[in-house]
């Protein structure tokens, strides 16, 4: 009985030791099959989630933005060039042009794949074309009117204005566009973000059912995907560097200051140990224009203690900086362990110019070539608009100069001093200017004027302005008849904005007769150190279009008593009310000395700070020089006598 219960027991015992060791395959199996599934539908679904993000982000936000803002480089690069070869006449400065042409065509057509599913964009592009049309066609025209030369190149020199005024409609549509892509690449951030973050829950959940593989997964994955996303954070960062470094490089017009900045960005873009700005001659020494982060073991990375290249070392630089000639930045070993990348910056008047990134140690940066050309394409811009300002105020400072009285004439009966400050050196040369001389008649005319606007244009006009109010003024009946006869003047540009304050003296009856086109009061100091602004005398600015009669205010100058002649830059300051500065104005003449010019050293001394100048100024101080015949109530009497 025992025997047939154990032949049975052990039947049953080992079908039920291989059904568990079958289970037990079973379910290892099973989790393997589901590990393996739970592994390859993770991959899968980070392969997807990675590639959608991906293709919305780095394929569409990335380029768009890319394209947006080489469109207004493109765009800047063709008015620059116009107007400096406006300026200048050299054909080589068409070369940014023909290139800006050909590039904005190339964003525009690029552009067309991703506006079907941008119509917001779309929009802006659409209205964006004809203002790009527009400029091309005016530039088209300048271009033309240079080559015919004389009275057509002149023509095409007032025309700047326009040119300017049409790429600023441009440029305004541009900062929409540039708006438009910055908010799709932030909302394909934020999705992107989304996605990371349900990976990361997915790969969690997944953790819990298989505790060691599931683990791995979440170490190994997550790891992975955010050496990605770390990658495409950095990609937009250096995206959003490089759009703050345009700004930046755009609103210095000083050649120092601009490689100044553009070494310092690079450090910091680049991570480099130094950047240096370098001139390569074609023989002799490397010169280090501008420098940022160079040690001393750094800079014999590109530069030997005395200043010049060792003669291996500077023919590997020669032969890398001819290749930078096209435009491609180049990776050279330095003679110390170094790795030095160079991007030709282009090149002034004399040799070529490059940026030099400077790495301590041997290592590939392939990667970051592509950037680096960017940011020379933005330094090489930035410079050559920094030349071509400077090439326009020298021409617009000699404009001046040349319309300035070189000397002030001397009257007997008259006491006369004039000053003129041009604006600082980050302001444009304005159109102020003054002029005395004596008419045929005997009669003193003094004049002080301004022209709206800011280089050469503003100085061009000024020297018009000057020519004609002189020929006017001979044998006008009054200052008003001259203002008249100016107002039905026109110079070569139909902008022409402009103030002038005209004085006719008899010297020999301390009399005077003024005139105001929309100009500032002129203020007359009394013998008593009392001051005074003169009410009479006003009509429009000249270029308005409207026809205001215009008065004349007459006046006895007494003994000891000056007339100030001013332009605006005098009192008009940031942050500051024009009846605030006339205030000022009024005070500090009740305490400036009696001589002219002392008067109006103490003048500007006290209003106009030395070391920054938004705007030129114009001031011109005459009183008589000999005693009167009229009592002190009559010198302060002002009757304004209609004409």
């Amino acid at each position: 009985m025992s025997g047939k219960r154990t032949a049975a027991t052990e039947p049953n015992a080992a079908a039920r030791q291989r059904d568990v060791v079958r289970g037990a395959r079973t379910a290892l199996v099973l989790l393997v099959v589901l590990l393996v599934a739970s592994f390859v539908g993770a991959a899968l679904v980070a392969k997807r989630l990675n590639e959608s993000a991906r293709d919305e982000y780095v394929r569409d936000a990335i380029p768009l933005a890319t394209l947006v803002q080489d469109l207004v480089i493109q765009m800047l690069n063709q008015e620059t060039s116009v107007r400096g070869y406006v300026i200048t006449e050299r054909r080589s400065l068409l070369k940014p042009y023909d290139v800006g042409r050909r590039g904005t065509a190339r964003d525009l057509v690029a552009m067309r794949e991703y506006l079907p599913s941008h119509p917001g964009l779309a929009e802006l592009v659409a209205e964006a074309r004809p203002k790009i049309a527009a400029l091309q066609e005016f530039n088209e025209a300048q271009i033309a009117l240079v080559g015919q030369g004389g009275e057509a190149l002149e023509l095409a020199r007032s025309r700047t204005l326009r040119g300017k005024a049409l790429f600023d409609e441009f440029r305004g549509i541009a900062e929409r566009m540039l708006v438009d892509t910055e908010a799709f690449v932030a909302n394909a951030q934020r999705r992107n973000d989304a996605d990371y973050r349900r990976l990361v829950g997915y790969l969690a959940g997944l953790g819990t059912l298989a505790l060691a593989i599931g683990g791995a997964l979440i170490v190994v994955v997550p790891r992975r995907l955010s050496s990605a996303y770390a990658s495409e954070r950095l990609a937009r960062a250096r995206v959003d560097r490089l759009r703050a470094v345009q700004f930046e490089l755009t609103g210095s017009l000083e050649e120092d200051e601009v490689r100044a900045i553009v070494t310092r960005q690079a450090v910091q873009l680049f991570g480099a140990e130094g950047a240096a700005v370098v001139q390569v001659p074609e023989t002799g020494a490397m010169v280090v224009l501008a420098a940022s982060s160079l040690s001393a073991d750094v800079r014999r990375g590109i530069d030997t203690p005395d200043g010049a290249l060792g003669e291996q070392v500077r023919g590997v630089v020669l032969r890398a900086h001819a290749k930078t000639a096209r435009g491609e930045p180049d990776q050279i070993d330095g003679p110390h362990g170094q790795t030095i990348v160079l991007t030709r910056l282009g090149g002034g008047e004399g040799a070529a110019e490059s940026l030099a990134l400077v790495y301590r140690d041997a290592r590939s940066v392939d990667a970051e070539l592509g950037t680096v050309a960017t940011f020379g394409r933005q330094a090489s811009q930035a410079l050559e608009n920094a030349r071509l300002y400077a090439r326009e105020r020298h021409i617009a400072e000699t404009l001046q100069r040349s319309a300035m009285p070189r000397s002030l004439p001397s009257f007997e009966s008259l006491r006369i001093a004039a000053r003129y400050l041009p604006g600082s050196t980050e302001a444009d040369i304005g159109g102020d200017w003054f002029d005395v001389f004596t008419r045929p008649d005997g009669q003193i005319c003094a004049v002080v004027g301004d022209v709206g606007g800011k280089g050469v244009e503003a100085a061009s006009q000024m020297g018009q302005l000057r020519s004609a109010l002189r020929a006017f003024a001979l044998d006008a009946a009054s200052p008003a008849d001259v203002l008249r006869s100016l107002g039905r003047y026109r110079t070569d540009d139909d902008e022409l904005f402009a103030t002038v304050a005209v004085v006719l003296i008899d010297a020999t009856a301390n009399r005077a007769s003024i005139a105001l086109a929309g100009h500032p009061p002129p203020l007359l100091r009394h013998a008593d150190g009392s001051a005074t602004f003169l009410e009479g005398g006003r009509g429009a600015p000249l270029g308005v279009g409207i026809e205001l009669p215009v008065e004349n205010a007459e006046l006895i100058l007494g003994e000891g008593a000056l007339l100030l002649l001013y332009t605006d830059g005098l009192v008009e300051k940031r942050k500051q009310q024009l009846g605030e500065g006339l205030d000022r104005l009024q005070l500090v003449a009740t305490t400036a000395p009696a001589d002219p010019d002392a008067f109006l050293d103490h003048i500007l001394a006290s209003l106009v700070p030395e070391e920054r100048r938004a705007d030129d100024i114009a001031v011109l101080a005459l009183g008589p020089a000999a005693q009167p015949t009229v009592t002190g109530e009559e010198e302060r009497e002002l009757i304004v006598a209609h004409v």
